[in-house]
């Protein structure tokens, strides 16, 4: 199974603290049955340069390969971010650079808000130049009036959805959730942990209540859909 979305590269975000409780989320991801993990640290462009980020990405990468090294964690990582849309973020040097690396997959914050027509202009863009968004926790930008219309926009474009294992566990927005999956219309799932207190992975709840309510052929095609996703990627090294 693949983990999306996750805060686990320490001392970069609002994520994981240490390289130790790094370490410690990674372990229990495995134990919930994980075994690929997407690392995905906030990009704000307004508080961070493109250069300062790549740099502190790569530093916290470092710190965390160099922990692994000492344990035993049988677990494949991929290097990405989580980039908050702006306006000219397709104009972004080297967008390669924010993919998962060695893929077109650019996973994407949009605004906690109604979305103008240009948001979803600045996605086409995005898409014109041979990438691939992937909308991050789309779930959580349903509420606001008018933006279930453009998701539905940005998917006719080729863009992608992501959504929280949080969705798949709440009672009340769990069969909602796994309707959308059955449908077709979510490529990707994660759990966007940042902690191992009240923000912990809680993958394999979310993954038993979906080989609950699929079938073993539409459980599978979503899993087909998601190994699509890092098809071509590159792994991180570990030693």
């Amino acid at each position: 199974m693949i983990d999306f979305h996750t805060h686990i590269l320490p001392e970069i975000d609002d994520g994981s603290s240490s390289v130790t409780e790094s370490v410690e989320l990674l372990k229990m991801l495995r134990q919930q049955g994980v075994s690929k993990v997407v690392l995905t640290p906030h990009f704000y462009a307004y508080s961070s340069s493109a250069e300062s980020f790549l740099k502190m990405r790569q530093e916290s990468l470092g710190k965390l390969v160099k922990a692994l090294g000492e344990e035993s964690v049988d677990i494949d990582l991929y290097l990405g971010c989580e980039v908050l849309y702006f306006e000219e973020l397709w104009r972004l040097e080297n967008l390669d650079s924010y993919c998962i690396e060695g893929t077109r997959h650019i996973l994407i914050e949009m605004p906690f808000s109604p979305w103008a027509d240009s948001m979803i202009d600045g996605i086409e863009k995005i898409i014109t130049k041979g990438y691939i968004p992937i909308i991050a926790h789309f779930e959580r930008y349903l509420g606001y009036q008018g933006n279930k219309k453009k998701v539905e926009k940005l998917l006719s474009m080729g863009a992608l959805l992501q959504i929280n294992c949080e969705f798949l566990n709440r009672f009340l927005t769990r069969g909602k959730a796994a309707k959308l999956i059955r449908k077709g219309y979510i490529s990707a799932l994660g759990t966007d942990c940042h902690n191992i207190g009240e923000r912990a992975p809680k993958y394999d709840i979310a993954d038993a209540y979906l080989r609950k309510k699929l079938s073993s052929h539409r459980y599978e095609r979503f899993q087909k859909r998601q190994r699509r996703i890092l098809s071509g990627a590159e792994k991180v090294i570990i030693d």
